[in-house]
């Protein structure tokens, strides 16, 4: 048995998100990713790849491919360590060069979001298009949108929105928070102050 069967084996028969970060744990590559300083041991966003794991072997079957397991891991480690790095710097301290970081910050959560909504559009498997469609209608997905929709629209000053919208953001995160869920709604309400020249 070589290694990526291997690897891809244990992942399967794996029991649970402990067992399954264990096997994970044990290629090498994934290993250094979750290495990072976040992914605490033990922590939420190391569960929350080896549940995305899950999630997916439960949908769509046990994986035959290690191409798609290696694409599925790789995606659920990215966008957890996307996560990470919107909550720790969309919450410093503003410079004069801020709304670049933050542009670039939120593009990167919907781009990971764009990318697990095409991996299960494109499965070829009825769960999996339900997952797709259930994604699409996420807040989370749905904010993303409308601000990366509108920033990228012909009739907007995309640097001036940003700006904009980082100080809008900037005034209504009066108090630091590790939950993305509630940074994407002070993003939804810093954006719709930015429609409503607030």
């Amino acid at each position: 048995m070589d290694d990526d069967v291997a690897f891809m084996s244990s992942v399967n028969l794996a029991d649970g998100e402990s067992a399954v970060l264990d096997a994970i744990k044990k290629n090498e590559h994934f290993a250094t990713l979750l290495g990072a300083d976040a992914f605490p041991d033990g922590g939420g966003r190391e569960k929350a790849v080896a549940a995305g794991v899950i999630d997916t072997i439960d949908r769509l079957g046990a994986f035959s491919d290690i191409e798609d397991l290696n694409l599925v891991v790789s995606q659920h480690i990215a966008m957890e360590a996307n996560k990470a790095n919107f909550i720790a710097g969309a919450q410093v301290e503003q410079g004069a060069d801020f709304a670049g970081v933050f542009e670039g910050l939120i593009r990167a959560l919907a781009n990971d979001r764009a990318g697990i909504i095409n991996f299960w559009a494109e499965s070829g498997d009825v769960a999996g298009q339900w997952r797709a469609d259930q994604l699409l209608g996420d807040t989370y997905t749905v904010v993303l949108n409308q601000i990366v929709g509108y920033a990228d629209s012909p009739q907007v000053g995309a640097p001036k929105y940003w700006e904009e919208l980082a100080a809008s953001f900037n005034h209504i995160n009066s108090e630091y928070t590790g939950s993305v869920v509630t940074l994407i709604g002070q993003l939804q309400t810093a954006h719709q102050a930015v429609l409503d020249g607030v």
